[in-house]
């Protein structure tokens, strides 16, 4: 919602709502196209995507490369075009095998590298903190 104001970043934490609401309200699927498109191209050898792309600093938020395969999903569910979706299984495999190398026998990720970010909330004191998610 304060993407076009503050950001000028694609983050594919804020993208998939807005591409869920284009893919609502609109039959035109190029800029959720590019955008699922643009979060495959973005990911590194490992299989983690960046957190935005495009961009020319490199920043990686794990939790938001969940996000981008959220996307690919929704796509899915929204628009018959699966050739688009086969495309993109690879790099959503690549994604998921990165955070198995983490998971617990239990299914919790323990030791995952990067920025752990899921959204910025108020603390109980008042301040501005940084909600993490281990």
């Amino acid at each position: 919602m304060d993407c076009p104001y503050y950001e000028q970043l694609q983050y594919f934490g804020d993208t998939r709502i807005q591409a869920l609401v284009t893919l609502y309200n609109s039959k035109d699927d190029r800029l959720v196209e590019n955008a699922i498109v643009q979060g495959d191209q973005s990911r590194l050898a490992e299989g983690v995507t960046m957190s935005r792309y495009p961009t020319a600093q490199t920043q990686i938020i794990p939790p938001f490369s969940l996000w981008w395969i959220g996307m690919v999903h929704d796509y899915w569910m929204y628009r018959p075009d699966t050739d688009f979706v086969k495309e993109r299984l690879p790099g959503t495999r690549q994604v998921l095998s990165f955070f198995q190398k983490y998971q617990q026998p239990d299914g919790s990720l323990k030791g995952l590298p990067y920025w752990i970010f899921s959204d910025w909330v108020n603390s109980k004191d008042g301040k501005t903190g940084l909600h993490r998610s281990v």
